[in-house]
């Protein structure tokens, strides 16, 4: 009897089950901590409008294609229009990356050499913290994430399969992945860019009889002239002239943010902070970048390593080659957008390069580090996520909708702040919600935002509408002539009447 239990505690699938749940548990720890921020709300307020709304406000919007509106809509008319049924769908593809990571270890790595590859890249998923808080957002990231994986392991399937039907497959596998990738975001064709770099270097540059030296030539010679064309060519005057930029929001992105990224998917970021979001940060402080350093150069120096070790064969060397220049690439892509004036390097919005950057670097880990010693960076890992620090607290609109949807005898909600609108108006039962128009120039191209729909001027303001405002700004409506009423959510927002 104890021979068949310890069978099965040995069993991978078994153990991958106890990855999944303990991925699971930590999923639904955070799904409800938190109401939805601004992007989230987004999602909920688009998909409770008709189908025809919905798509005129995604056009509006000019950020992301339909697809994930779309599918999570779709999504809705089976288990509702709630925050716990929304997060659900990126749940559910969170926990489907963490199989498909051990899948791909499974299968791209010989079991007699490196028997739990396919569980380290599953469990590294499973905890990271990154892929925790993204796993629980109503956001495409997690699907993102997951499309990502899949499209890394159908191309590299297809570049080594034979003629025929297997071949057929991984073709189409690949169009449809690439497809959905970018009908989900649209600054994911930086990842297929890196895709197509990756194969190319696969197939010429390192190829099956190893490196091929005219090739490598040709490769050097292009990263020669990016580089220099990069330093010496002023290209963001030149698109600024143009009237071209990126998105107003993100700071520039410089060369080392590649290796703050390092950190970010490692140990997470306060996801659901406005704008570019801030890292986790550890109970003892290390400095972000000297952690990212240290992680990229494990990373850089173990794939040099791989390189020249001879117990590696060389196939195992190109599977390699392919996932580190993939998320490397990925990444030099987004900086390069940036030396462009199109500013957009936000690590949920390269979820798709962080996914193959972990995976790359816990990769070449498991391939350096004999069988079970790869367990020894494990608990190093585990034990740095366990002194993170919580993350800070922020606003629940749950509790402000109930608060407001408890005033008696109101024509209309009005919000001084569109955020607080946007994000309240999801919990909200009444549908009879505003912003206070005068603002609205604070908030340009937002697409939820419509003056004659939801805007409300100063002048328009009537006897039973309801003026909600920080308490910190209410002085100036008091000042404008307008009469305090009471205050809620713990005395942080105030009631004005007209």
């Amino acid at each position: 009897m104890w021979q068949k239990i310890l069978k099965i505690l040995k069993n991978p699938l078994f153990i991958l089950a106890i990855i999944l749940i303990v991925g699971l548990v930590l999923r639904l720890l955070e799904i409800n901590r938190t109401s939805f921020w601004y992007d989230e709300a987004f999602t909920g307020d688009v998909i409770k409008m008709s189908w025809k709304d919905m798509f005129a406000v995604i056009a509006a919007d000019k950020v992301h294609p339909p697809l994930f509106y779309v599918l999570v809509r779709c999504w809705s008319l089976i288990f509702g229009i709630t925050q716990t049924s929304l997060r659900s769908f990126s749940l559910f593809f969170g926990l489907l990356g963490i199989g498909l990571a051990y899948f791909v270890g499974k299968d791209l790595f010989k079991k007699e050499k490196y028997p739990i590859t396919g569980l380290i890249f599953a469990l590294v998923i499973a905890i990271s913290p990154f892929f925790v808080s993204y796993s629980v957002e109503a956001r495409a990231y997690s699907f993102l994430a997951f499309l990502a994986l899949g499209l890394a392991y159908s191309v590299f399937k297809l570049l080594n399969s034979s003629e025929g039907k297997e071949r057929i497959t991984y073709i189409v596998m690949t169009i449809l992945l690439s497809l959905l990738l970018c009908g989900t975001h649209y600054l994911q064709i930086i990842y297929i860019f890196a895709i197509v770099c990756a194969s190319l270097i696969y197939k010429f540059v390192f190829g099956e009889k190893g490196i091929n030296k005219k090739w490598l030539y040709v490769f050097l010679g292009i990263v020669l002239a990016v580089t220099l064309a990069v330093i010496f060519i002023p290209f963001k005057s030149i698109v600024n002239s143009l009237g071209i930029s990126g998105m107003w929001w993100v700071p520039d992105m410089k060369f080392y943010d590649i290796v703050r990224a390092y950190y970010s998917y490692s140990l997470g970021v306060v996801r659901y902070m406005e704008g570019v979001p801030p890292v986790r940060e550890l109970i003892i402080h290390i400095p972000t970048l000297l952690f990212g350093a240290i992680m990229f150069f494990i990373h850089l120096i173990g794939y040099v390593w791989v390189l020249i070790s001879k117990r590696i064969d060389l196939e195992e060397k190109r599977k390699i080659i392919f996932f580190f220049v993939l998320g490397i690439i990925t990444f030099i892509g987004f900086y390069l957008l940036s030396v462009l004036n199109f500013n957009c390097f936000v690590e949920r919005y390269t979820i798709a390069g962080g996914i193959i950057l972990l995976i790359s670097f816990w990769m070449v880990l498991s391939l350096l580090l004999k069988k079970w010693f790869v367990l020894i960076p494990i608990g190093i890992y585990i034990a740095l996520i366990c002194m993170l620090k919580p993350m800070q607290a922020r606003l629940d609109y749950r509790v402000m909708a109930q608060e407001l949807d408890a005033l008696n005898n109101v024509t209309r909600y009005v919000f001084v702040s569109p955020t607080d609108m946007i994000d309240s108006q999801f919990y909200m039962s009444h549908s009879n919600v505003y912003y206070y128009y005068d603002n609205h120039g604070d908030y340009p191209g937002w697409a939820l935002l419509n003056e004659n729909v939801n805007g409300v001027k100063a002048t328009e303001l009537k006897i039973g509408d309801v003026l909600i405002v920080s308490i910190k700004d209410a002085q100036k409506y008091i000042d404008l002539g307008y009469t305090p009423s009471l205050e809620i959510y713990g005395g942080q927002f105030q009631i004005l009447k007209k």
